[in-house]
């Protein structure tokens, strides 16, 4: 008989059926939760999933269409109804199409995008985006590899800030954005999205996955009529595995072979991964 948990926090029904309108797939046992390794919500599995082998791939339990993946050239098809070409050109030059469609989104309530804005947190981990004395607490809380971080997180905040008080005044008034809505767009960005092919990208559900090393990477699969979709696996340094009742499930985004170092880990996500503290010691 398999075991079953309640549900602590959201079932997901609206992403779940978005996912399933666009041609993608959600696992029926996955929900968000209480995270037990980070103490935040992570993805959390109502029931036991066994291994399983199907036309989907190997114990994919998650299957996202490219019609829901966030790209730069989706953000500049969305933000095309309302900016100019060069308005366009100057936030793609300087990398805020993202989060800038995002920060647009979010404000408006029929947005296509609504069920995967509603998963998002109002105030992203992102360690640039935190208030200094959030920030300085949780780098006393990464150890030795906190320290020095301090000055890199100021620097970083004064960038981005300046960056974004510059675009509210060339399209803020245009989309009704503050300098605030944009360094919450860009925080998210960070904190969420995924490189593919040099550029970044947001993977809904995907990117509700918490780090952990050596589970399942994003794993992307090019079909036959060209679409390239992006699947969520249950595995363990390339094994499936089962995810049993109440087990969290991972995506290992920030290997440290990526040669990332630790104050820019922070910056981007709010955390310094395991991996770096064990080999500091």
């Amino acid at each position: 008989m398999t075991s079953r948990v309640r549900p602590t926090l959201q079932t997901l029904t609206d992403l779940r059926r978005w996912f399933s309108d666009n041609g993608g797939w959600i696992h029926p046992a996955l929900a968000l939760g209480p995270s037990p390794a980070y103490g935040v919500r992570g993805v959390i599995s109502l029931e036991d999933i066994p291994v399983t082998h199907s036309l989907l791939g190997q114990q994919v339990v998650i299957l996202l269409p490219e019609a829901l993946q966030i790209s730069a050239e989706t953000a500049k098809e969305c933000l095309s109804k309302h900016l100019s070409v060069s308005a366009l050109q100057a936030l793609q030059d300087q990398e805020w199409l993202v989060p800038t469609m995002l920060a647009s989104e979010r404000r408006n309530h029929t947005s296509f995008w609504r069920p995967y804005l509603d998963t998002l947190p109002a105030r992203p981990s992102t360690g640039w985006f935190m208030k200094p004395q959030e920030s300085a607490d949780a780098l006393k809380r990464q150890g030795s590899l906190g320290q020095g971080c301090k000055g890199y997180l100021k620097t970083e905040r004064d960038r981005h800030k300046k960056s974004a008080q510059k675009f509210a005044l060339q399209v803020g008034k245009m989309l009704r954005l503050s300098t605030e809505d944009l360094l919450w767009g860009l925080a998210m960005m960070h904190s969420r999205s995924y490189m593919s092919y040099g550029s970044a990208k947001m993977y809904p559900m995907i990117d509700l996955c918490n780090h952990e090393q050596g589970a399942a990477g994003v794993e992307g699969v090019k079909l036959p009529n060209d679409e390239r979709i992006v699947r969520g696996s249950v595995k363990r340094h390339g094994q499936p595995v089962p995810l049993l009742v109440g087990q969290e499930l991972f995506m290992d985004y920030m290997s440290k072979a990526s040669g990332q170092p630790p104050c820019s880990c922070f910056s981007s996500y709010g955390f310094i991964p395991q991996e770096y503290m064990d080999d500091a010691g």
